[in-house]
């Protein structure tokens, strides 16, 4: 018996198409497709025909006699700067110079330009 490649989502769910790709048993997204039709998946053993069924962690998938099983990944709960906000480009505590003359500097406007104002009414 072949062992089971555990692989870890970071979401509650993952669809089978992408799980696929991401466990390596395909070598692209769109051979997912192609393998469903042929019949070649199943889902804890039960032949699965779907691409977008939705996988939970638990099941196991085998295709071509590879198994691979649905994990849970470790949460993000932003408490590490994984929600971006460290990531975010612009002067920090120690710049100095342009910061006060972005704030003087007058705000964009969110008017949309006549053209496209006049595009969308022709539709």
């Amino acid at each position: 018996m072949a062992d089971i490649i555990e692989v870890a989502i970071s979401d509650e769910s993952i669809r089978l198409g992408q799980f696929l790709k991401l466990a390596g048993l395909i070598d692209s997204g769109s051979d997912a497709k192609y393998v469903i039709a042929d019949e070649q998946v199943l889902v804890n053993g039960a032949l699965e025909t779907r691409r977008a069924r939705q996988l939970l962690p638990g099941d196991v998938i085998t295709l071509y006699g590879r198994k691979a099983r649905v994990v849970r990944g470790p949460e993000t709960d932003g408490a590490d700067g994984a929600d971006g906000a460290d990531s975010v480009a612009g002067p920090g505590p120690t710049d100095e110079g342009d910061t006060d003359e972005r704030r003087d500097a007058p705000e964009a406007t969110t008017a949309p330009s006549p053209t496209r104002k006049r595009r969308r009414w022709r539709r």
